[in-house]
């Protein structure tokens, strides 16, 4: 993909905001990090939204008996907090914009409501929440009229909207620009309307390596879901031989997947809604763990176990250490990059616990 591909991509203007409310090295940052130089942290990161239990009352209410629809449960990209003035902004990142009669404007509908009221009451002590869609630049006029006609529409059913935003994105040259509405300029304290948060790129640059959270559901594409599962696949078992690199001989270690994800999404995963979560888990114990105990069960099974989604490994020699090492490094095509599949992914249907 060109970096005007990557401005429309659902899976990357999620990871983009991740990455910008993210710490990182002032002089070596993998993109600007102006919500967090702005005081903001993770909160959450695709978390349905639970409404206080009258909005919901209220919501059901409208469904049943209004010729438009607001989502009960809606669930934004990106939640952040600011703890010093009790403040938060709620992102929904969209490749291009919608009008009212979209199928999107319910989801949008749940959002404008989720920032009202209802934000500060099931977050307390947080007081207000900013909504800010995202889309490409030259898109952002049209989704800001369109959250204006749903806003007054709610109102007009007696609901109480919050505030709102149109942020853009924009690729020109080498760079990648975040273009900033009135509304989140004051909300970041920024006077500047556009900012470059990645530059010297190429057409050739590979955005893979931003990839921190990932689940189907965030990729329309059919064609490109399994080049998401395979780059996080890759940057799983990255972190796998790290770990394993520091296993003596003799010893054994156990590694669930949520440490594995934890470590490689360097904190993000800690922050999805359960169920993003467990889809990334049996991920990695469905296309990695499996496949690892797999190929070693005939030539050492007693080197390596899965139970769950736990792995346990242990090396009772130099060279069988060596030998798996060497080969869980070189055989990355070995981990197929399609959906999980077989008896484990059934848990994909069943709450955590």
């Amino acid at each position: 993909m060109k970096p005007d591909d990557w401005i429309r991509d659902p899976v990357f203007q999620l990871n983009l905001l991740v990455w910008m409310s993210k710490e990182q090295p002032e002089e070596a940052y993998c993109v600007r990090p102006v919500f967090h130089a702005a005081g903001f942290e993770w909160m959450a990161i695709e978390q349905p939204f639970r409404f206080p239990v009258e909005t919901a009352k209220r919501i059901e209410q409208i469904n049943e008996t209004e010729d438009f629809r607001i989502h009960p449960h809606p669930e934004p990209e990106l939640v952040l907090k600011r703890s010093r003035d009790h403040s938060a902004l709620y992102f929904e990142a969209k490749k291009n914009s919608f009008g009212v009669a979209s199928s999107a404007s319910s989801q949008a509908r749940g959002h404008l409501v989720a920032v009202g009221p209802a934000f500060a009451e099931v977050n307390a002590p947080l007081e207000r929440a900013l909504l800010i869609y995202l889309v490409p630049d030259e898109t952002t006029d049209a989704m800001r009229a369109c959250l204006s006609e749903l806003t007054d529409q709610l109102r007009t059913a007696s609901l109480d909207p919050g505030d709102s935003a149109v942020d853009g994105l924009s690729a020109s040259g080498t760079a990648i620009h975040y273009h900033l509405d009135y509304a989140s300029r004051d909300a970041l304290e920024i006077k500047v309307p556009r900012i470059a948060i990645m530059e010297n790129l190429a057409e050739a640059t590979d955005p893979s390596p931003l990839l921190l959270v990932y689940s189907d559901e965030d990729c329309p594409v059919d064609e490109r879901r399994g080049y998401y599962r395979r780059v996080i696949q890759n940057q799983a078992i990255a972190t796998l031989l790290c770990e394993l690199h520091r296993v003596n001989v003799g010893e054994s270690i156990t590694l669930t997947a949520a440490r594995i994800l934890e470590i490689t999404t360097q904190g993000a995963f800690g922050f999805l809604g359960s169920e993003r979560r467990k889809k990334m888990e049996l991920l990695l114990k469905i296309n990695v763990f499996n496949k690892i105990a797999e190929y070693w069960k005939s030539r050492s099974p007693e080197a390596v176990k899965v139970q769950g989604k736990e792995l346990t490994v242990s090396f009772p020699s130099d060279t069988l250490q060596a030998d798996f090492l060497d080969w869980l490094e070189r055989s990355k095509a070995v981990f197929r990059d399609e959906a999980p599949k077989g008896p484990d992914s059934e848990q994909m249907d069943l709450p955590l616990e």
